[in-house]
């Protein structure tokens, strides 16, 4: 989602909350492997994930949802509790109950574990497509380390969005909630000789318009393409956050 600047702090978290899940995540070290599908999208192949409400896949034509237009399964409209969902639910509910505080317009929230291991980095990106993009992007660090960096770009111009403009790098402490402008180019590099663990949500509130598109699939693919267009466009160029949510 378009912001006027590039990052904030939403809130903060307690850190028993945060103590508890890092306990949990060391004793269950086999699960950043039991649904890792994220591997196969190629800017955060380099780290490992945890899905715990989340699409059934992540990146690939489904992300253009544009150019997909008879398809009935689109990323956004997919989103369920995954395998272990259930298991993690009693550890990141103090979490999802603060960002629906945060956040109380919501319709829908995604949100998955990642961890990016020491020295790795996650390529420098713009989000894109409606799951991607149309969203509060939202993180709260588990375990992190002042050498980890976030790169974020201070501009939209397409200079920027390709990595060649002004860069900033930010560090995410934990107990701070932090949303960032995900259409912007943006990037990690986990410098540390620690594992970067990040709870992400998305949280979600489509107009009306958007909620009725399997009407609109079914009778007009032009009308279907223009409402795709116009979201993305509204979320990339217009929106600051606040006024849809």
């Amino acid at each position: 989602m378009h912001l006027d600047i590039p990052q904030k702090i939403d809130g903060h978290v307690n850190q028993e909350w945060i103590d508890s899940l890092q306990k949990f995540l060391l004793e269950n070290d086999e699960d950043w492997y039991a649904d890792d599908y994220r591997k196969g999208a190629e800017n955060v192949a380099t780290s490992d994930t945890i899905p715990l409400r989340h699409s059934y896949r992540c990146g690939g034509p489904y992300a253009h949802s544009n150019t997909e237009w008879n398809s009935p399964n689109l990323d956004y409209r997919s989103v369920k509790n995954r395998i272990l969902h259930d298991k993690y639910e009693p550890y990141i509910r103090p979490f999802l109950n603060k960002i629906k505080e945060i956040y109380p317009n919501g319709t829908e929230y995604m949100y998955m574990l990642t961890r990016l291991a020491p020295g790795a980095k996650i390529g420098g990106h713009t989000d894109n497509g409606i799951f991607a993009r149309c969203c509060h992007r939202v993180h709260i660090p588990i375990q992190t380390h002042p050498e980890v960096e976030y790169l974020i770009a201070e501009y939209t111009d397409e200079k920027s969005n390709y990595g060649e403009g002004l860069i900033t790098p930010y560090y995410w402490s934990t107990g701070n909630i932090y949303e960032f402008s995900n259409e912007r180019w943006h990037a990690v590099h986990n410098n540390s000789d620690v594992n970067r663990i990040h709870l992400i949500f998305n949280v979600y509130n489509f107009s009306e318009e958007i909620k009725n598109l399997d009407a609109i699939l079914e009778n007009d693919k032009e009308q279907y393409n223009k409402v795709i267009n116009d979201i993305i466009h509204y979320y990339t160029y217009i929106s600051n956050g606040i006024d849809r949510i």
